[in-house]
């Protein structure tokens, strides 16, 4: 594989958190991601996965931000990720 092929669903996945992170920004003005626990950001990727993959094939949106539950639920990985990072609300990661 050539590093584009490695390269572009890293873009792809990027892009799709921004979009959602942009609506959500939109939404919700200050900063409060942080502010959310570990629980509640992990049953909101969770719902967000369940729910693009039981929508039909033409409908796959967010009924609020009308945009794929895919681009929410990678906003919501990238935020596990960095509490994870920062141990926020207790997010360990595994064993280094």
């Amino acid at each position: 594989m050539t590093d584009d092929e490695y390269n572009a669903p890293l873009i792809e996945v990027y892009h799709a958190a921004m979009r959602a992170m942009n609506a959500g920004k939109a939404k919700y003005p200050d900063p409060t991601w942080r502010d959310v626990s570990v629980i509640d950001h992990f049953a909101a990727l969770q719902r967000h996965l369940e729910m693009w993959i039981r929508s039909p094939s033409d409908d796959k949106a967010d009924a609020t931000t009308g945009l794929s539950h895919l681009d929410h639920a990678a906003a919501r990985l990238a935020f596990l990720l960095v509490m994870e990072k920062e141990n926020i609300d207790g997010a360990v990661g595994p064993e280094a």
